[in-house]
Order: C-alpha cells, then sequence, then structure tokens
C-alpha cells in the first residue's frame, strides 16, 4: 500500500500523486483512504475520496492545502 506523508507548515506545492503501472484505455477511477491525526476542513482542505485518471495517463495529482494552525 503506497503512502505519502505531508507536514503542516509546508504548504507550498503539497499533493498526493496516484500512479497507474500502465496507462489505460479508458478513464481509470481510483478509491482512496487518507489517515492519520488530521482531520479534512480544519487541517486541511477536503478532496474527497475518489479521483479519475484520464485514459493515457499515469499519474493525477491531488493538490492539498494544509492550514498551518
Amino acid at each position: 500500500t503506497p503512502s505519502n506523508t505531508l507536514t503542516e507548515g509546508n504548504s507550498v506545492g503539497d499533493q498526493f500523486i496516484l500512479t497507474l503501472q500502465n496507462p489505460s484505455s479508458t478513464d481509470t477511477t481510483v478509491s482512496f483512504t487518507v489517515g492519520g491525526t488530521a482531520s479534512a476542513g480544519s487541517d486541511y482542505n477536503s478532496f474527497g475520496t475518489t479521483a479519475v485518471i484520464p485514459q493515457g495517463s499515469t499519474v493525477w495529482p491531488i493538490a492539498v492545502t494544509l492550514t498551518d494552525d
């Protein structure tokens, strides 16, 4: 299971990258979870739990804005 860690106070260019091993001939819907002690809405912007990687692509970034509190 791939994982990424983002650190509060480092809000420039924070993102998760979803990656496929091979490009697909159709759009690919990916479901993911976010865990840890941070809360959506108060510690970072809420961005959902699914993403669509477009046909022919192998990567899709999910931008994350952290709240420095």
